[in-house]
């Protein structure tokens, strides 16, 4: 088994929401996975269905990224909304987007996540389904966080 697609971002740009939304009765998307697992450990998990990732330390591991077979979804949010949640959570580290911009992957925008049309496109690209509009509205207004994740980043900081 292979991972067979991945969702890349840097933090606080909806990985968790994502992972979400593509989690169905065909697909698992895993989300912060590299916390505790290398990307061959990862290919090697055995599931009897689609696998994924959902990222936000992709860009620690771009060029491992950019060559596995994978199809990659890079959410681009703008990096004033990205460092100012992540201040609001106690976190001083300021992030930059130099090495996501060499992340490979059919790129979308964060506002785009809500947006039923752009978000069907590159569900479709995923999984090759179609994007079910009564979920999507439905989980557009749940705030979907990793509060487990969160927490192991503050005990590392």
């Amino acid at each position: 088994m292979m991972i067979d697609f991945m969702v890349l971002a840097l933090p606080r740009s909806g990985t968790a929401w994502v992972a979400n939304l593509l989690t169905t009765d065909t697909s698992l998307c895993i989300h912060e996975a590299f916390m505790d697992n290398s990307i061959d450990d990862l290919d090697a998990q055995s599931y009897d269905g689609m696998l994924g990732i959902a990222e936000t330390s992709a860009f620690t591991k771009v060029d491992e990224i950019n060559q596995h077979s994978a199809k990659k979804l890079v959410i681009e949010r703008p990096l004033n909304e990205v460092n100012e949640s992540i201040a609001k959570l106690g976190f001083k580290t300021k992030l930059s987007y130099d090495l996501m911009i060499q992340l490979k992957g059919y790129r979308i925008a964060f506002k785009d996540l809500f947006n039923y049309d752009i978000m069907a496109e590159a569900y479709y690209y995923l999984l090759r389904k179609e994007l079910n509009q009564e979920r999507h509205r439905m989980l557009c207004q749940m705030n979907i966080e990793n509060t487990v994740a969160i927490e192991r980043v503050r005990g590392l900081v």
